[in-house]
């Protein structure tokens, strides 16, 4: 199925991290069970098996159960070595002590995984690439790989012969100074790669938010004594950073900032903040840094005719989930391609919609972390949490539900709709309001 006929349907997938790889693996499914021929060619610049920045991806790496339970439908193994960690904790430092939140269900569970082949130095000699596994997968199954990058995706002049064209005109592809007609050309370019000129296209990138992060080596053995299988969230100064994480990765911990006000000089201010250096110690090493922005929007027409955007170059969940983002935006647009065709039209019914639930859900989301600032700022509302947190007897039902939400906030692993159909329960915002009542009460009267 990779060499192309007069039938084929071809296919530049411009990207090879998760979206790009995904949409190639669900393609050439889609295109073997319809008994189609269809010729995928790869265009990714970056070396996945390279440690440091040349094989860097930029992304903190962690999946929930809910993605993995989805490569069964690709059938993709995470081989075991490629697990760095696996988190069932998230906990919250806030002014008032910390939040412990633990996975709700057996099958709500965490790992981490590097991107790329990890930092250049400090790394264990079988650490291996998440994205290199999904691209290899794919370059296996019949897709094709070039190691280079796209200077330029432009309409050709004429639509030739092809039976299965979708689109009025072939689209050029330009790389190394070559030119290859494409029927449909899949931009997985993400917010941090490289963008190639679009010529006849209007696509614009989605909206971007600055982060900051950095790989600290600390040993396998003192990662698993200060921070276990818990990722450690914290609420730094808003001059630093809205918020901060702290991943465990086997020998590694991994540090994110979230619209990091004054990059690298952000991260030395949280790395030195008292709570921070309680779980960290002073004695940590620095061994790689980089300044990725994260989608925050929706792009601007991501499908045209012969073209079509997806993982973060489309929709994607807000802070939360790029991995499961990626896959079902290619999963729905490689069904689109290879059941409905490839203009506009047929995106526009088939695949845009799951962008626009995605970007709605979104809104809510933003709805939801408007609490990270009254958390820094009132303090009775972390002690309100606390409270919560700890209920029992007739509050264990409410106490129960108030970790489902921290650990769907922190993870990822249901919807910003569903959480805020959990956070309104009458029950909950009673209790909350109460504890709320309560804290205040007891500041007045110590």
């Amino acid at each position: 199925m990779s060499g192309a006929g007069a039938g084929t349907l071809r296919i530049a997938v411009v990207g090879g991290g998760p979206a790009g790889s995904f949409f190639a693996l669900f393609a050439l499914k889609y295109a073997r069970l319809a008994g189609r021929e269809v010729a995928i060619t790869i265009y990714e610049g970056k070396d996945f098996r390279q440690f440091g920045q040349p094989g860097c991806n930029m992304c903190a790496g962690i999946i929930p159960a809910s993605v993995l339970a989805r490569f069964d439908e690709l059938d993709l193994k995470l081989r075991p070595e490629l697990i760095l960690s696996r988190v069932n904790t998230y906990s919250l430092h806030t002014s008032a002590g910390t939040l412990h939140a633990s996975q709700p269900d057996p099958a709500a569970h965490i790992i981490s995984v590097y991107r790329g082949a990890g930092p250049r130095y400090g790394h264990p000699p079988d650490l291996v690439s998440f994205d290199q596994m999904v691209i290899e997968e794919a370059v296996a199954r019949g897709a094709r790989l070039r190691r280079s990058l796209v200077q330029e995706i432009r309409r050709g002049e004429s639509g030739g012969t092809s039976p299965q064209r979708t689109s009025a005109t072939p689209i050029e592809v330009t790389s190394g100074g070559e030119s290859e007609p494409y029927d449909l050309v899949v931009l997985a370019t993400g917010v941090n790669g490289h963008l190639p000129a679009l010529r006849g296209f209007g696509y614009r990138p989605p909206p971007t938010s600055p982060m900051c992060q950095t790989e600290l080596y600390l040993g396998s053995d003192e990662v698993q004594r200060r921070l276990g299988a818990s990722v450690h969230i914290f609420l730094p100064p808003d001059e630093v950073a809205t918020y901060g994480i702290l991943i465990p990765k086997g020998p590694f911990v991994a540090v994110s900032l979230l619209h990091a006000r004054s990059q690298m000089r952000s991260l030395r201010q949280f790395l030195a903040q008292d709570e921070v250096t309680a779980v960290l110690g002073t004695q940590v090493r620095q061994v790689c840094g980089c300044l990725p922005r994260i989608s925050v929007g929706l792009a601007r027409s991501f499908v045209d005719d012969g073209l079509v955007a997806v993982g973060d170059a489309s929709a994607t969940r807000l802070y939360k989930n790029g991995i499961g983002s990626a896959l079902a935006t290619a999963e729905r647009a490689a069904w689109t391609a290879m059941h409905r065709g490839c203009t506009r039209r047929d995106f526009l019914a088939s695949y845009v919609p799951l962008c626009h639930t995605i970007d709605s859900d979104n809104w809510i989301g933003r709805l939801l972390f408007l609490e990270v600032p009254v958390l820094k700022r009132v303090g009775a509302m972390p002690r309100a949490h606390h409270r919560l947190a700890t209920g029992n007897g007739r509050q264990r039902e409410v106490s129960e539900l108030h970790t489902r939400i921290l650990w769907g906030m922190f993870t990822g692993a249901y919807s910003y709709r569903d959480l805020l159909r959990m956070a309104t329960s009458p029950n909950l915002v009673l209790q909350l309001a109460l504890a709320v009542g309560g804290s205040i009460l007891q500041k007045d009267t110590s």
